[in-house]
């Protein structure tokens, strides 16, 4: 495939036709919050999910549990290899993107993968909420229901 080099009203206007864009902590993630296109951020480096996370009610964020990160932002990698981006294993990004098409809510994710969701408060205010406990998982899921659970649920 060819790479495709595009201004960011172009941008913002094929965003408006996709199902769900999958990307990591970019200008174009805060797109998608002004197009309201569904999004999955792969939360990386020095990506803080709650202070970067797109400004929209239900944005995903997919990070991993590093001792490391988040890194200083603008800073070099203090480890000799990108933990963070090690950690996140493809099987976890493609169960998250079946997760977000088909509206399950469990996930199958497994330690150091980290959901998030962005939602509101009971004051109304937004925020970036952890959307599955690793140790809940299995006892969140129940068929019989639909729609998400929160791992305060």
């Amino acid at each position: 495939e060819e790479l495709e080099v595009a201004s960011l009203f172009e941008v913002r206007e094929k965003l408006k036709n996709a199902r769900l864009l999958i990307t990591s902590d970019t200008s174009v993630a805060h797109l998608s919050a002004e197009t309201r296109t569904p999004c999955l951020v792969l939360s990386l480096g020095s990506s803080d999910p709650t202070k970067t996370a797109p400004w929209m009610l239900g944005a995903w964020i997919l990070t991993t549990k590093t001792d490391c990160g988040p890194c200083p932002h603008s800073s070099p990698c203090s480890q000799s290899t990108h933990v963070c981006g090690e950690k996140l294993k493809l099987s976890a990004v493609l169960s998250v993107i079946h997760g977000i098409e088909s509206d399950r809510k469990n996930f199958g994710l497994l330690q150091p993968a980290q959901l998030f969701r962005t939602e509101y408060d009971i004051h109304h205010i937004m925020k970036i909420a952890p959307y599955l406990s690793h140790s809940k998982i299995g006892e969140l899921y129940d068929e019989g229901k639909s729609g998400a659970v929160s791992a305060g649920a």
